[in-house]
């Protein structure tokens, strides 16, 4: 996104194409700058809910992909998505923040915090019956499409119904309902 903000040209052209995605057609594209909208997930997500309710089953939605992506990365040494190119460059001066916050634990302990992590959203979870849990992770791992030609498919209301349960588990559980 930072790098979308440094040329608003760019910027233009994906919030319209997100619009595109969405099936909307709003007067201020800055609507389309919601992290939200950037997968499908959360398009369908917001294809069906708005405001507060929204925010709520997307962040319990980002809550448990980050933990699957941190525990395929620190604990089993796997990518969940395909690695893109890489360009070698000649290093640069490297300089830090004083809001820079880097994470000083050993590798042993990262190891052990991604999978403590990964197995409380696996129980959490696991408090579903087996075709929510189906609804979710198909979504998540892109077996399924959400979305089609801007309209929400049955996968997607599906995967938005087993959100709505899901984050009431993680509510439940975290004590914030």
């Amino acid at each position: 996104m930072e790098e979308l903000k440094a040329e608003p040209g760019i910027q233009k052209i994906v919030f319209a194409a997100r619009a595109r995605q969405a099936g909307k057609k709003p007067k201020d594209l800055t609507e389309m700058d919601r992290e939200a909208y950037g997968e499908a997930a959360g398009v369908a997500i917001l294809a069906i809910h708005g405001g507060d309710t929204a925010k709520r089953l997307w962040d319990a939605y980002r809550g448990f992909t980050a933990a699957e992506a941190t525990y395929a990365k620190y604990y089993l040494g796997l990518r969940l998505h395909a690695a893109t190119a890489k360009l070698e460059m000649m290093p640069e001066r490297l300089e830090t923040r004083p809001d820079d916050k880097p994470d000083l634990r050993t590798e042993e302990e990262r190891s052990r915090d991604a999978a403590n992590a990964w197995m409380r959203w696996q129980g959490f979870i696991m408090h579903l019956p087996c075709y929510q849990q189906a609804a979710i992770y198909d979504v998540s791992y892109g077996r399924v499409e959400p979305m089609s030609e801007g309209r929400i498919t049955d996968h997607g209301r599906r995967f938005v119904w087993a959100m709505e349960r899901f984050a009431d588990v993680v509510d439940r559980a975290i004590g914030t309902r």
